[in-house]
């Protein structure tokens, strides 16, 4: 095969200069471009969203199978079936939230490349082109084994990305405490599909509901029920039902849900 050239096109400058010290998901930094590229960053600004090219210097290129580490631990996969920095190549592919543009100075959220990490190329985000709401993908991390405050930060993310801003609202946080509850009393992962989901609300709660288990109308897994009263979610699995019904302590309680998540609700007969 002929031999191939890449050449840097920027810079990352984060607070994080150890990888290892990048939150999961991903942190407030900026892109600092060359100047011989500034014609290239023309337009960039009408994507709320970019993908990011990056080259991970100093990590293994020699390991063609890895298992995790830690929460992430499990079966030994094949490089090309993770994230894992290690591989042939070692490049990453991440996308960030594109916040400003100050002339070659791009400032972006939820970059999980550290300090000085070298860019390769920036791409825009294309909302319906780029986004695969049907993709499925088995969890090498187990949700529901999790320790609440690991689960959180996965989910967390997953809610993010799904409402973007929305995601820090009450509703869609009480949707968030339910799914903390639920998986963990049924020993079910959010996703699974045969995992059944009601809400009594037709708002951001429905929405995270549906964003972070991936249930749809058209898959059967996802209803509104009609119930009056409190804010309330009815859980599904094997034929067991969980009903959670919010409790006066649900707005501190969304405060704190790594801590107080199973205070938001209470278990009612279904």
């Amino acid at each position: 095969m002929p031999s191939l050239e890449v050449v840097p096109v920027g810079v990352v400058r984060s607070p994080h200069r150890d990888p290892a010290a990048v939150p999961g998901g991903g942190a407030p930094a900026e892109i600092h471009v060359l100047p011989e590229y500034a014609a290239a960053l023309d337009g960039i600004e009408a994507s709320t969203h970019v993908f990011v090219l990056a080259f991970l210097e100093g990590v293994r290129r020699d390991l063609l199978a890895v298992s995790g580490r830690g929460a992430a631990a499990g079966p030994s996969r094949g490089v090309f079936a993770t994230r894992c920095a290690a591989r042939p190549n070692p490049i990453a592919l991440t996308v960030a939230r594109l916040r400003a543009r100050d002339g070659l100075v791009l400032r972006v959220d939820d970059l999980d490349l550290a300090d000085g990490t070298v860019v390769l190329d920036l791409k825009p985000y294309v909302p319906g082109q780029d986004t695969v709401l049907s993709a499925r993908r088995a969890r090498t991390v187990r949700i529901a084994r999790l320790e609440p405050a690991d689960a959180l930060g996965y989910l967390e993310l997953d809610l993010a990305h799904h409402l973007g801003d929305a995601a820090r609202t009450p509703p869609a946080r009480a949707a968030l405490a339910a799914i903390l509850v639920a998986s963990r009393r049924l020993a079910v992962e959010p996703r699974d599909e045969g995992l059944r989901v009601a809400v009594n609300r037709a708002d951001a709660s429905l929405d995270a509901l549906m964003g972070l288990t991936g249930a749809t109308f058209a898959s059967g897994r996802v209803e509104i029920d009609a119930a009056p009263g409190p804010l309330a979610f009815r859980f599904e699995h094997a034929g067991r039902t969980l009903r959670l019904v919010e409790t006066p302590r649900l707005g501190e309680a969304l405060a704190d849900l790594a801590g107080r998540a199973g205070e938001a609700f209470d278990v009612r007969p279904a």
